[in-house]
């Protein structure tokens, strides 16, 4: 199932970084046979069980904000998925697709309906076994698909944060399903891996079968009755760091598609005749989740928030987020300040309830931008104009609020205070976290040397500048730029940035980075970091 989205592109700096890293990957091989059962529907009652599973009705994809981005639910598909067309009784859930007149006041007139069941918000799991026993009818346009989704986009917009079908089957074709994933980069950069299992003696998928997949942070195994199919462990998302995307909890889902690309007539329409007899359906036994000894999984925590990017009103350019931050290259800033502008959606506050927001925030040449709070209706919460040069300045605010809603952080870097006049440039933003008291932050900092800029929205308590020294003498550690006593990628990515003007560097900072010890810091400190970054016999600190 596809999702479109603004397309990103990587920008040079960060797509160096990314070409260090390299995916683990192993063969594939049978697990030992350690699994615990952590959870299940057993579909025994007479009713769905609200608790876990809700309905995703309609025709088309909705963006964050609820508003309609694609019909056809990207894929061209026919159906409309009603509350109506799915039923628990003797002992299995039955999804029904049917041939019938459906009009809806805002998405039109449809000729076929079906269901689609999700355990959003309801039941998620990061890592682990998944059990589904089920049967489904034939016929020429029927999509049954059981597959998972991330709970939360935090790499961004699909593919970014990635897919996992678990079985994927074809009308037309019961004697074979398909077990794919989805990753990469945002729509129509993303990528996908998939292999075919194939039926022996005239089976299809009309009988019932158990369909699984084990999937642990390194591979990801398919399973039709316990037989092994297919494999992957190669898969990544960019400028973030293995094996993201397939690290954070993912959430099920159960549906009967009618048309589409999948098994559609010309990729589009639906097969009427099919239904000559009734309508058809997907059966499924149970769902069982087990996990690897008993032991769940914390989702990983990114090391920046993924910021969703707009352009707008005469702004043009690009935008990348990965482990080091967000690369804003605006080539024109447009006409309104919102003309570029990278945000971080859907946050949930409410009374009572306490939070912050941290990044650093540079630009490759001086200029304002503006940071915002909104909710969907457009209505600021907090409104500030922050002064950029090229020196990283921290940021620190503090927030409460009257009512529970959703809101949006927005970064707007349009025409703020005359920036259009300055032609092509690059914002930097780096360490986001947004922080409920008392809970953990939506992302951990990558340390860099910054300024330090405090403000709160409910009191005037901020922190001092981060000095460079304790008072203690430190040696120098060459090839740590960040003053972190770490080497890694981040110090390559910061003498990238210093090497193209974009960032100042201490004199501490300096002096680390100069890694070839020839008093400058320039491609062959570059080259050399890269080189021991990648374990190659070099040292650094020598000529």
């Amino acid at each position: 199932m596809k999702k479109t989205k603004i397309i990103s592109v990587m920008t040079a700096i960060l797509c160096f970084a990314m070409f260090i890293q390299t995916p683990g990957h192993t063969d594939a091989e049978e697990p030992r046979d350690n699994w615990k059962l952590t959870w299940s529907d057993e579909f025994d009652g007479n009713m769905l069980n609200p608790d876990v599973w809700s309905y995703e009705t309609g025709n088309w994809i909705l963006n964050e904000k609820g508003g309609y981005e694609t019909s056809g639910w990207g894929n061209n598909e026919q159906e409309f998925y009603t509350d109506k067309n799915a039923v628990v009784s003797d002992g299995t859930l039955k999804i029904q697709a049917k041939k019938e007149t459906y009009v809806d006041d805002v998405q039109g007139t449809y000729e076929y309906t079906s269901s689609k069941l999700v355990t959003k918000n309801k039941f998620s799991v990061c890592y682990g076994k998944i059990d589904i026993r089920a049967r489904v009818d034939s016929g020429k346009s029927l999509w049954p698909a059981i597959w998972m989704l991330p709970e939360d986009n935090v790499y961004g917009a699909w593919a970014s944060s990635g897919e996992i079908d678990i079985m994927e089957g074809y009308g037309s074709m019961p004697q074979k399903i398909c077990g794919t994933i989805h990753f990469g980069d945002l729509w129509p950069n993303n990528k996908y891996l998939t292999n075919e299992y194939l039926f022996k003696d005239n089976d299809s998928t009309e009988n019932w079968h158990v369909y699984s997949v084990e999937w642990e942070d390194n591979q990801i195994r398919w399973y039709v009755d316990d037989v092994l199919y297919s494999s992957q462990s190669d898969w990544y998302s960019s400028g973030r760091t293995y094996p993201a995307p397939f690290d954070q909890n993912f959430y099920l889902i159960l549906n009967l598609a009618v048309g589409g690309h999948f098994d559609g007539i010309d990729g589009i329409y639906a097969d009427p005749t099919i239904f000559e007899n009734g309508p058809k359906q997907m059966e499924v036994d149970y769902v069982r989740v087990y996990q690897r000894d008993g032991i769940s999984h914390t989702p990983s925590t990114p090391a920046h928030s993924t910021l969703e990017p707009y352009f707008m009103d005469g702004g043009i350019g690009t935008m990348s987020n990965s482990d080091n931050g967000t690369q804003i290259s605006i080539t024109n800033a447009g006409t309104q300040t919102y003309s570029v502008m990278a945000a971080l959606e859907g946050l949930e506050v409410g009374p009572q309830r306490q939070f912050s927001v941290d990044f650093d925030i540079w630009s490759s040449v001086p200029r304002d931008i503006e940071m915002t709070v909104e909710n969907a209706s457009y209505q600021r919460y907090y409104d500030k104009t922050i002064s950029l040069n090229k020196e990283p300045t921290h940021c620190h605010y503090d927030f409460s609020f009257d009512d529970a809603q959703n809101v949006d952080l927005k970064i707007q870097a349009g025409n703020v205070a005359g920036a259009a006049a300055l032609g092509n440039h690059t914002v930097y933003i780096s360490n986001l976290k947004w922080t409920e008291a008392g809970k953990e932050t939506v992302s951990q900092p990558v340390t860099v040397p910054v300024t330090e800029y405090t403000e709160t929205q409910t009191s005037n308590v901020g922190t001092k500048p981060v000095s460079e020294s304790s008072g203690e003498t430190e040696s120098t550690l060459y090839g740590d730029v960040n003053l972190d006593r770490k080497i890694d990628i981040t110090d390559m990515t910061y003498i990238s940035l210093y090497c193209l003007g974009d960032i100042k560097l201490s004199d501490k900072a300096f002096k680390n980075a100069d890694v070839v010890t020839d008093g400058e810091v320039n491609l062959a400190d570059l080259s050399t970091m890269k080189q021991y970054i990648m374990k190659e016999n070099v040292v650094l600190g020598k000529k």
